[in-house]
């Protein structure tokens, strides 16, 4: 079965129809399946249908003010997270819809939120409907395709039929019908519950961007950002990520990777290597656009490596000179030492953008392996793939 983070109901689906298939004992496949459900909603804060109700007590802007992007560091506060996450999990966040795309939707639609007959669809509007992605369903209205999106969102679309089929009035309400659930999104925890049990960090970019006249935003990063202040309340439930972790062994080494906001598990991780106290020595490769605006956390790194618990630090900012420099760029700068950490049976760790960053360090990785450890291509494959066999090659890439 094909899960992502958010597996539960894909989990239900599947022993619902595999439990049977398994079992000649009557109704005693549904007393287990009745079981697995209960244990799995048991604990608060750990499933979509049993979230915790978090308060903000910390907001505050990680990039500075000249930069080209915004990125925001939050602390989510609640007594009994400090058992629910390790570092290296996730957590999803419950975004609600921005209330002037709301309106933007009902002016488009023709629907007067204002009239008591709609203030239950304006609350579904706000909360239960997204307005960002447009369903299969409400593509195939328009004519459309998931190509043909290139950033548009369902206003854009409901706006293409209207073009197409003059008055939509009549079609208000399957519109509405083929209007996608909003959905938690998920992000990676920045902090680790041994040095505060009762608050998990977020680290986010929030996501803006423009399209002719009109300007478009993340769901879940502009709710953050734009809509909640410190003491406003957040509902959110956490999912564990156990191959991402720090490993067991306080004696063996780590490489970390992870550009922007792919640092933040790894700020997790500081954090625990540092509560540890252990020996094992510690390499960090982080990049962003620019180091005066864009050196995320940069004062905590520091401080790490003046006490000993980051080993290594190496940066690359990509618009601070003329070539543009990389995270991979880095990595084969040091290419010598980075397998030396490999031979030493080191756990590298990649965190980040999946379209083109893991890419080019998966790449950089196997030219560093075949060109230090003089291997040829198939032998280079074979020792990252038992590197992924032990768990000492694990991303963690959206």
């Amino acid at each position: 079965i094909d899960c992502d983070v958010d597996y539960i109901e894909n989990f239900e689906n599947w022993t619902a129809a595999a439990l049977p298939l398994m079992s000649n004992a009557g109704d005693q496949d549904k007393r287990i399946t009745q079981a697995s459900r209960a244990n799995i909603r048991s604990v608060k804060g750990t499933s979509r249908d049993n979230p915790l109700e978090f308060t903000l007590t910390e907001k505050r802007a990680l990039t500075g003010p000249n930069s080209s992007k915004e990125t925001y560091h939050y602390t989510l506060s609640h007594p009994d997270v400090g058992a629910l996450y390790k570092a290296g999990g996730i957590l999803n966040i419950f975004p609600t819809n921005d209330p002037a795309l709301v309106e933007l939707f009902a002016k488009t639609v023709g629907i007067k939120l204002s009239s008591k007959k709609h203030a239950e669809l304006a609350q579904r509007l706000t909360h239960d409907f997204d307005l960002r992605t447009p369903s299969q369903d409400l593509l195939d209205m328009a004519g459309l395709s998931a190509d043909d999106l290139n950033g548009l969102d369902v206003i854009d679309v409901i706006k293409i039929l209207a073009d197409k089929k003059g008055d939509i009035s009549k079609m208000r309400d399957q519109i509405i019908d083929c209007l996608r659930p909003l959905m938690p999104r998920a992000y990676s925890i920045a902090s680790s519950s041994k040095t505060a049990s009762d608050k998990v960090d977020l680290c986010v970019a929030t996501v803006r961007y423009e399209l002719g006249e009109r300007a478009y935003g993340g769901v879940a990063s502009t709710y953050l950002q734009d809509q909640l202040k410190v003491g406003d309340k957040v509902k959110g439930y956490f999912v564990s990520n156990k191959a991402f972790a720090l490993p067991l062994d306080n004696q063996q080494p780590v490489i970390m990777i992870g550009p922007g906001t792919g640092l933040a598990p790894f700020r997790g991780f500081l954090q625990e290597h540092a509560h540890r106290g252990s020996s094992a020595p510690t390499w960090l490769f982080f990049g962003d656009r620019n180091q005066e605006t864009d050196f995320l956390y940069a004062a905590e790194l520091d401080a790490y490596l003046k006490d000993g618990t980051l080993t290594k630090l190496d940066l690359a900012f990509s618009r601070d000179q003329a070539a543009k420099v990389y995270v991979q760029d880095r990595m084969r700068e040091n290419a010598a030492e980075l397998f030396d950490y490999l031979e030493k049976d080191a756990a590298v760790f990649v965190c980040g953008d999946a379209k083109h960053m893991a890419h080019d360090v998966d790449l950089a990785l196997r030219e560093i392996i075949q060109t230090q450890g003089k291997m040829n291509s198939t032998q280079a494959d074979q020792y990252l793939d038992l590197m992924k066999q032990d768990k000492r090659y694990v991303r963690d890439v959206y």
